[in-house]
């Protein structure tokens, strides 16, 4: 017959809705309109668009019908790319966020029909920026579609070995991907909050095996916020805020863990975009204010240096402590206009010190991971040399082991570009990170600054000592300058001397001070070792 030849070039999964609208039209002695797909052995799989009217042939013979068969392919596969761009991840193939509120609406529908738990768990891939910087962004995508498919396997029964076989089955849960390196899962089938948590130590435990990118085996851990329905919210946008609210807590407490969403959580973060908008104002109405810390010979205690150290003056809230605001403005992004203020005022105050011999020192300031990262660092601080004519001698750069370890071929070349420029480098906080001994040879620094957690306790405690007389025998074989801070006691800063340290700074000389008030205790300090001499 015909119509079996002509249904039998009908894809299989369309043949019905094909042989009804005949069957329809037949009947009713009228048009059929169907859409469909055929598969033909050169043309594959082809998309149609058929529009017919039954025609009268006045025998008995199978029903014609005239009208227009029309390839639609094109436009299809238009429709689809479309589609796929507007509700899926390009990177990984997830659904994306707007796809993701979606589904996650529906989901809340269901769950209050049939009194359902719905758990949100947000999910962020700890350190992903350093690993996207260092290994590059070709392989920073390779990471994030492992990580989707990790995460897929994790919330379906049924491995899958690709994000289309995830798509087609959903597996019961939606995992997505909102943006850089966070991903969504909305778990649906739940009997309990802990179920939530049971997933996501799955999640760590699945995302610490490794991953080999370009021979190097990366190992990956992550944050995770869970909010839950209807304990927390019964709205979609409430419960992703929660969960996002929740895993940043949970990077804050030192990440590689998962953190259930709180209502306390709330509070803390609008107290944070309250301080992050009023350090946005401040930057802007110049709220900050340098203090400087003296440094002093270990032996004749005159005063050789000071280091910058950054308060803000809130309106409101008084003096905040950087504790409180530096790790907002790392997080933030606010470090690199803040930073550059700090070089900026320290770089005047030096210039104004030089060129007095009653206050002539050389001033120390703290260099952030970003701030040493950010492009344009070495045309920032040789600008400022020009404008201020400051001889770069009297200005030194202090960063951590952490920030010099980063990436250790980048460092070498913005150290030694700094090194031309004429400014000291030395290393922060010693003792306290990871060096590695052949890398701390290769470095242009000028010395070492002793943690004050091992000077604290230096005259009490044996190890405390040891480590102390280790970094200034190493510093002294590395023929490096060597700095002790956190001194607060004579005692400390004997033994100091006698194990050969050669700069001492701590509440013994002074605490911090304001610009003003150290050029007023430099002068003092003059004045009594002249009159001292003339005595």
């Amino acid at each position: 017959r015909t119509r079996d030849v002509f249904l039998n070039k009908v894809h299989p999964e369309d043949r019905q809705s094909v042989d009804d609208a005949i069957s329809g039209a037949v009947e009713n002695g009228g048009k059929s309109q169907c859409n469909y797909r055929i598969v033909g052995e050169r043309a594959g799989l082809r998309y149609i668009h058929q529009e017919a009217m039954l025609i009268e042939t006045g025998d008995s013979a199978e029903p014609c019908f005239t009208g227009t068969i029309q390839d639609v392919t094109a436009r299809k596969r238009a429709e689809e790319q479309a589609h796929q761009l507007a509700y899926f991840d390009n990177v990984t193939g997830l659904p994306n966020r707007r796809l993701l509120k979606q589904e996650l609406a529906r989901s809340l529908e269901l769950a209050i029909r049939h009194e359902r738990l719905v758990c949100v768990l947000a999910i962020d891939i700890d350190d992903f920026k350093r690993f996207n910087d260092i290994l590059g962004h070709h392989a920073g995508n390779k990471i994030l579609r492992e990580v989707a498919l990790r995460l897929v396997n994790c919330v379906t029964e049924i491995a899958v070995t690709s994000i289309d076989e995830y798509n087609e089955t959903h597996g019961g849960a939606t995992v997505a991907r909102t943006s850089g390196d966070e991903f969504v899962i909305v778990l649906t089938e739940i009997r309990s909050a802990e179920e939530a948590a049971v997933v996501s130590r799955q999640i760590r435990e699945k995302l610490a095996e490794p991953v080999i990118i370009g021979g190097e085996e990366i190992v990956l851990t992550c944050s995770t916020g869970i909010s839950e329905f209807p304990t927390d919210s019964a709205t979609a946008e409430d419960l992703l805020a929660y969960a996002s609210t929740a895993m940043n807590n949970a990077k804050a407490k030192g990440r590689d863990r998962y953190q259930f969403y709180a209502a306390t959580m709330n509070t803390r973060a609008f107290a944070r975009l309250s301080m992050e908008t009023s350090m946005r104002r401040a930057i802007q109405d110049e709220q900050f204010e340098l203090y400087f810390q003296p440094k002093n010979d270990a032996r004749s205690q005159v005063t050789v240096g000071a280091e910058a150290l950054v308060r803000w003056n809130h309106p409101d809230l008084g003096t905040v402590s950087p504790e409180d605001f530096i790790p907002l403005a790392e997080e933030t992004g606010l470090i690199i206009p803040l930073g550059e203020w700090i070089i900026r005022e320290t770089c005047r105050w030096a210039k104004r010190w030089s060129e007095s011999e009653a206050s002539r020192i050389t001033v120390s300031v703290n260099i952030s991971i970003a701030q040493f990262q950010s492009k344009g660092l070495i045309e920032f601080v040789r600008s400022l040399l020009k404008d201020f004519e400051l001889d770069p001698a009297y200005l030194q750069f202090e960063l951590t082991e952490s920030v010099l370890m980063q990436d250790i071929n980048k460092t070498l070349k913005l150290l030694d570009e700094l090194d031309k420029l004429g400014i000291e480098l030395w290393i922060d906080d010693f003792g306290t990170g990871y060096s590695s001994m052949s890398y701390l040879k290769q470095l242009p620094i000028s010395g070492l600054k002793i943690d004050r957690s091992f000077v604290r306790d230096m005259d009490k405690n044996e190890d405390d000592a040891s480590i102390v007389a280790a970094i200034i025998a190493l510093a002294r074989s590395l023929g490096l300058g060597i700095v002790a801070e956190g001194v607060e006691t004579k005692t400390q800063l004997e033994l100091l001397a006698e194990q050969g340290c050669e700069i001492a700074q701590g509440y013994y000389f002074s605490v911090p001070l304001n610009a003003s008030a150290l050029s007023e205790w430099m002068r003092d300090r003059r004045q009594e070792a002249l009159q001292g001499m003339v005595g």
